[in-house]
């Protein structure tokens, strides 16, 4: 026989809450009978833009509103309300910092493009481009 769970209501604490169907995401919304809100367990799993530690890549503000997903990775896509700047959060950088230092040293100490190539699995293209932009 399987333990009945409570999940209480974030705002009033009642423990009077029933099973209210599934969010977009599929996870189970609950609905207090006390309050009337309703609510995903754990609370905070659904995020908004203002809770989000976002800001604009271009102007800095955290004024921001959603513009839709992005086709090409799945991320919730930004527009900033001051400058009109769009962008995914968080940012998708297809080399990682730290292979970009690796491939800035590698080049630095001399050695061929193509090896450099094999070793950390970047493209000879993406590192002639990297190698401009020194």
């Amino acid at each position: 026989m399987d333990k009945a769970v409570i999940y209480p209501c974030p705002d009033c604490q009642s423990i009077q809450t029933w099973r209210n169907g599934r969010s977009k995401k599929g996870k189970q919304v609950f609905l207090c009978k006390e309050c009337g809100r309703s609510f995903i367990w754990p609370p905070g799993t659904s995020r908004k833009s203002k809770d989000l530690d976002v800001n604009c890549p271009g102007c800095n503000t955290k004024e921001l509103y959603r513009q839709g997903i992005s086709k090409r990775n799945g991320r919730q896509v930004y527009q900033c309300r001051h400058c009109g700047k769009c962008f995914t959060w968080p940012s998708s950088e297809r080399v990682p910092a730290k292979t970009k230092k690796l491939i800035t040293g590698l080049l630095q100490e001399g050695l061929r493009v193509k090896v450099i190539s094999r070793l950390t699995s970047v493209s000879v293209s993406t590192i002639y481009k990297l190698n401009k932009n020194l």
